[in-house]
């Protein structure tokens, strides 16, 4: 799948150092929500797995029904996956230089 869409394609994409026209507000925000991108009736939201080191290991992402994942829904699955990144990136062994 292409990087240029959904949540989590956005998310590797920004933090993978690649360019794109959403890269700027990725990097600032820490996360991506996509409402329909791959597929008019899905949403998703992302955020980047960074090692203690600072390295980009993965994204966590959550999907849903588009006209289920309302505002609130989106604050509740970021919150949780940002939570969720914070404990696997304390796990995770150091980086390879």
């Amino acid at each position: 799948m292409p990087l240029d869409r959904g949540a989590a394609g956005h998310v590797l994409a920004a933090y993978g150092d690649q360019s794109g026209s959403n890269r700027k507000m990725v990097l600032a925000q820490g996360y991506y929500v996509s409402l329909g991108e791959r597929d008019p009736e899905v949403a998703a939201a992302a955020v980047p797995l960074i090692d203690g080191q600072g390295k980009l290991r993965g994204a966590l992402s959550v999907s849903a029904i588009r006209m289920r994942f309302d505002t609130q829904a989106q604050k509740m699955a970021l919150k949780a996956l940002k939570s969720e990144a914070r404990a696997l990136a304390g796990l995770l062994p150091a980086s390879e230089a």
